[in-house]
């Protein structure tokens, strides 16, 4: 995630706070009811708008981590360290984890799969468990002999 240090600022959620403080309060404020390790969709219309605005968090957080592997890489093509090839190449796997990102938080349409999203998230969290989305896509680069 970006950070002061790297002169790219905070990602922030759409109410404008940074993304862990809209993660945390979310999760405070949106409790789910859990039978049989499957989630109970009994949420309010408030509860699914909070669904809503902590997964559309995560994923504008998340695009901002796979962003900054593309900056990155340009600013080691301006720097003379790598080809085009190898931006073109950082390009194609940004846009394959991205694709992969919005598979996993908006394919399942609205409603229920997003409270199930939402749920996912708020377990990953507290597992302190984190997807790294540019990780999970294998890179295409041609093996150099």
């Amino acid at each position: 995630m970006p950070d002061a240090s790297s002169g790219r600022g905070v990602v922030r959620s759409p109410t404008g706070r940074p993304f862990d403080d809209e993660m945390s309060a979310a999760l405070r404020s949106n409790p789910r009811q859990v039978r049989g390790g499957s989630v109970t969709v009994v949420g309010s219309k408030t509860e699914r708008q909070a669904a809503r605005a902590l997964v559309a968090a995560y994923h504008e957080a998340r695009l901002a981590d796979l962003i900054e592997h593309v900056a990155e890489e340009l600013d080691r093509y301006r720097d003379g360290e790598v080809d085009a090839y190898a931006v073109d190449e950082t390009i194609h796997q940004y846009h394959r984890a991205a694709q992969e990102l919005w598979k996993f938080c908006w394919s399942g349409g609205v409603g229920a799969n997003i409270e199930i999203v939402a749920r996912t998230l708020e377990q990953l969290t507290e597992a302190g468990e984190r997807v790294n989305w540019w990780e999970r896509i294998p890179s295409h680069r041609p093996r150099r002999r």
